[in-house]
């Protein structure tokens, strides 16, 4: 789902968005996760942790979120 191509930076491939938008998990815990990639890849950590946090209080088994969050 996620590429680590810069120095350990994760980015979106399309084939990552692909998946996380089939996730069974509603649509704003899966842009807030999203946001929370922008800000991780934009060097903002307390924006990323911020949504992230704010994606597994929406979708409190949503997986991937709670890896970000840690």
């Amino acid at each position: 789902m996620l590429s680590y191509a810069n120095v350990g930076q994760p980015q979106l491939t399309e084939d990552g968005i692909a998946r996380i938008s089939a996730l069974p998990v509603p649509a704003e815990a899966k842009e807030s996760f999203c946001e929370g990639l922008a800000h991780f890849q934009a060097g903002d950590p307390g924006g990323a942790l911020a949504a992230f946090s704010r994606s597994v209080e929406l979708a409190p088994k949503f997986v991937e979120g709670h890896v970000f969050v840690g």
